[in-house]
């Protein structure tokens, strides 16, 4: 004899057939994060030769970007921040880009900007 499902069983079973399938969907968004390289602040940093800061200030409002925060009651705030690949390489290009419009158009000679072609002071 063939037992009626319980109610949760029932309602097991009805989720799915109305999500689809639902287990290879949330594999694959969980997976979809991790298949990138995420660089931290100062590894950005060090690759494009600019300060922590400063890169910081660039990715920080980034779509793409996580940022973990630790506070405890009475103590400072530490924020951790992770950059994907593709949103470093983003901010790379937008920012190649304008030094190139600005070099097209002379800006650079009018605002004292001057670009280097490698090495710390070269």
């Amino acid at each position: 004899m063939a037992q009626a499902p319980t109610a949760s069983q029932a309602a097991r079973d009805s989720s799915r057939s109305f999500l689809g399938a639902p287990m290879a969907t949330e594999q694959q968004e969980v997976a979809e994060p991790f298949a990138e390289r995420h660089y931290t602040v100062n590894e950005l940093a060090s690759m494009w030769r600019l300060s922590g800061e400063f890169v910081r200030q660039l990715v920080q409002h980034e779509p793409g970007v996580t940022e973990w925060v630790r506070q405890q009651p009475g103590r400072r705030r530490y924020r951790v921040l992770r950059v994907p690949q593709s949103v470093a390489e983003r901010v790379y290009r937008r920012a190649l880009g304008k030094a190139r419009a600005d070099s097209d158009s002379g800006m650079n000679r009018d605002s004292g900007v001057r670009f280097r072609s490698g090495g710390k002071h070269g």
